[in-house]
């Protein structure tokens, strides 16, 4: 027969695909600070100005131009992320803000906070409008959609595999 020996098998999973050129992540960690960060270029930008607390998380409106960032001193900071100005300042009721997410047309903020509560805010009006409750624990994550999701895995998360990545420092 003509064919030739088939390739030997590999274990190792291919490396995760690296984001597109122009993509730019943001980081915000313990010394109170959100980064940029160019992946085409491997470079870290500018920090912003120290925040009154850590930074802990943060979402962006689905045109990029309104971001809202979660605090450790119970407060949501909305910044017009095209003109680098605040728009707005929320505190939530109890303990940091754990999340937040923000609507598509960036005018309504939600904050999910250590004392198991979401916080609802107007930006325009700078005003609470509302609190949503029902966990029995701090409120660590949070997203908008249309449609109901429940991302509940079919199997237990023991079962699900981990994905490794490489690190790099920038």
């Amino acid at each position: 027969s003509s064919g030739s020996a088939p390739a030997p098998a590999t274990t190792d999973a291919p490396p995760p695909p690296a984001p597109p050129a122009d993509t730019i992540g943001v980081s915000g960690g313990r010394d109170r600070t959100i980064r940029g960060h160019d992946f085409a270029r491997g470079a870290a930008l500018p920090a912003s100005p120290p925040f009154g607390g850590e930074v802990l998380c943060f979402a962006t409106s689905k045109d990029g131009a309104v971001s809202a960032i979660g605090l450790s001193d119970r407060t949501v900071l909305v910044v017009d992320v095209t003109k680098s100005e605040p728009r707005a300042k929320f505190e939530v009721a109890a303990g940091a803000v754990q999340s937040v997410a923000i609507s598509a047309d960036g005018a309504s903020v939600y904050a999910g906070d250590a004392g198991f509560g979401i916080s609802v805010f107007d930006v325009a009006s700078g005003q609470a409008v509302g609190t949503l409750a029902g966990h029995t624990g701090a409120v660590n994550a949070l997203v908008l959609s249309a449609v109901a999701l429940l991302p509940l895995p079919a199997r237990p998360a023991s079962a699900i595999p981990i994905i490794q990545t490489t690190s790099r420092q920038t």
